[in-house]
């Protein structure tokens, strides 16, 4: 016999302990893989629909300078700010790429 205890999720509707490896909650019958799927299909219809955007990380962003002593801001709302790597605004516009060349 075995003394492992049995790993529990809670029910994100009514706080019941779910049993690990289900997806309906026992007391209210939450089905929490068919919630995530209307989510899922939200979502690609809003990126279908543009009113989902890819942001634009400082590091990739053509009004961001990276210099000694920090990467800084150089437009929109964060000028004249030091800016994280992984930061982003709303301003936000990717670099051109460039070729090996530089070019």
């Amino acid at each position: 016999m075995s003394n492992k205890a049995t790993i529990i999720n809670s029910c994100v509707c009514c706080g019941a302990a779910i049993p690990e490896g289900r997806h309906v909650c026992p007391r209210c019958e939450y089905n929490a893989g068919q919630q995530l799927y209307k989510r899922l299909e939200t979502l690609n219809a809003k990126l279908r629909d543009g009113r989902l955007v890819e942001v634009v990380r400082c590091k990739d962003c053509r009004h961001s300078d990276d210099i000694p002593g920090g990467r800084f801001c150089k437009y929109g709302v964060c000028v004249e700010c030091e800016v994280e790597d992984d930061f982003f605004c709303r301003d936000g516009e990717r670099k051109e790429k460039t070729d090996d060349d530089g070019h």
